[in-house]
């Protein structure tokens, strides 16, 4: 089973992969299984967005950016309460152009011992880009 760390950075690799058309448009059920059937996405822009959205989206969105690459910054474990384990991270997203960072908080449910995590929100903030380096 994958802790939150890895489900986090395996995730984020398989969205890279799949937006920059990587991976067959057949195989596009890792997200679907990542995400509980409540789960509920808050965009940077403060749209609220449900599974079946996100999904639809995502779906839509395969190969729409080439060369995408998406890297995960300052993971840090919140809080674990039970089955439940809140983090923060900041994903960093570039396809060419000037990096755009968001500050995501989630809240994940471990499935049982061996059954992984899944996700259950996700809230997105975007973060000001640093400034270019002297």
């Amino acid at each position: 089973m994958p802790d939150w760390r890895e489900e986090i950075e395996e995730l984020h690799r398989w969205f890279e992969d799949w937006l920059g058309g990587r991976i067959p448009a057949d195989d596009g059920g890792r997200l679907e299984v990542a995400l509980a059937p409540a789960f509920t996405l808050v965009t940077p822009g403060g749209d609220e967005r449900s599974r079946f959205e996100v999904i639809d989206a995502v779906r839509k969105a395969r190969a729409a950016r080439p060369g995408l690459r998406i890297r995960i910054r300052d993971p840090r474990l919140l809080a674990v309460e039970g089955e439940l384990v809140a983090v923060s991270y900041e994903e960093w997203q570039e396809s060419g152009g000037e990096p755009r960072g968001r500050l995501s908080t989630a809240l994940l449910r471990r499935r049982g011992p061996d059954a992984g995590l899944e996700w259950l929100r996700v809230h997105e903030t975007w973060i000001t880009p640093a400034p270019p380096p002297p």
